[in-house]
């Protein structure tokens, strides 16, 4: 059965590929477009990716007997009829959309309970002790960020209270792979025979040639790998030994492209693609564009902001074909753009993964709106 299919909670839930998007944000342009071609699906999509998150918290631990006599037990008293109560009395389907509900919560927490696996704590001297090379190490105990120059020509700005280890020189046909503890920002000399490879605590970060921020205090309960250009994939210390020489697109990690991060929560070992906090333009100077629009249809906007902040921005375009804006969005941010164009087309968006969804209405006639900040 197909995605354009499906009519339950359920039909969402048990898709490999849908959760699979939410968990790691990949094939986000298939639904993308899938939910431009069907948005009636999207509030049935958006129902069951709550629940994926929300079971994604849930403990990872191994259910006794008496655990698995529970959940059953919880799933039968919930697809029972209730009782019949002529003062208050609900449609059927709500009740059995509760009862599918908590049968949804169940199959996805049943499903983390038996496939998680407990996130194994991995400090940086456990790493740093076992590179096959001998190491140096930068330990920035000032209060100003410290440049180090690799043997590559790569950079790394290493903040304070950082330490960063590295080879004096990287050998031929083998990887290069430094070891981080702390924040640093890397700007990475390319060199697609020779992939790059930060290690931090719980997390590899493999690039060819690119710039990124990494925040990995060891105390900290998140790890973040921010991308400013280029893209960069992000994997557990744990994934298969195969993982460091997989290509881009792999299956386990998330890749990553300007604009987006990952975070990756020690406490469950969920490693989570999303929109950085502040989206930079990515074009050059010369071509941004003046973001001035004259009765200008909404479509033209979003693909003008999808192109100069590379975020994927997700919406019925044939619903908004007809919808026209007067704006000026020049001195505004990338959310702030949005949240004026959405203020003017009766409309909300929604950050989901590393996509901004647009939820609107329509036009019945066009319009001309000058939103105001």
């Amino acid at each position: 059965m197909m995605p354009h299919d499906y009519n339950e909670l359920t039909d969402f839930l048990l898709d490999d590929r849908f959760t699979d998007w939410v968990k790691t944000g990949h094939n986000s342009t298939y639904w993308g477009d899938f939910f431009s071609q069907h948005p009636e699906k999207r509030i049935l999509a958006e129902q069951a990716r709550a629940l994926i998150q929300a079971a994604a918290g849930l403990p990872v631990v191994q259910p006794h007997a008496d655990q698995v006599s529970q959940m059953w037990t919880q799933i039968e008293a919930a697809v029972q009829e209730p009782v019949v109560r002529p003062l208050r009395r609900l449609p059927t389907w709500t009740y059995w959309a509760a009862a599918a509900s908590v049968v949804a919560v169940l199959i996805v927490g049943g499903r983390l309970w038996f496939q998680q696996r407990q996130p194994q704590t991995v400090t940086y001297q456990q790493l740093v002790s076992q590179s096959e090379q001998a190491l140096r190490e930068v330990n920035n105990q000032t209060n100003q960020p410290q440049l180090v120059r690799l043997a590559d020509g790569s950079t790394v700005r290493v903040d304070p209270g950082s330490r960063l280890s590295f080879p004096p020189t990287f050998r031929q046909a083998a990887q290069r792979e430094v070891y981080l503890s702390g924040q640093a920002f890397f700007d990475i000399a390319k060199n697609p025979q020779q992939p790059f490879l930060v290690h931090t605590n719980e997390l590899v970060t493999k690039v060819l040639g690119t710039s990124f921020t990494i925040r990995a205090d060891e105390k900290a309960s998140q790890i973040t790998v921010e991308v400013k250009t280029g893209k960069v994939w992000v994997f557990r210390q744990s994934d298969p030994e195969g993982a460091p020489q997989a290509p881009f697109g792999a299956k386990d990690g998330v890749v990553l492209k300007p604009n987006q991060q990952a975070t990756f929560d020690r406490t469950n070992g969920q490693l989570a693609p999303s929109l950085v906090t502040q989206p930079k333009l990515l074009v050059e100077p010369s071509a941004i564009p003046s973001f001035e629009y004259d009765e200008t249809p909404a479509p033209l906007i979003f693909n003008a902001l999808e192109k100069a902040y590379g975020v994927d921005i997700v919406y019925d375009k044939a619903l908004l074909a007809d919808c026209r804006l007067t704006a000026s969005l020049t001195d505004e941010s990338l959310f702030d753009k949005i949240r004026l164009v959405c203020q003017s087309l009766d409309a909300q968006y929604e950050i989901i993964g590393t996509q901004i969804v647009i939820s609107a209405k329509g036009c019945a006639n066009d319009t001309n709106s000058s939103p105001n900040p």
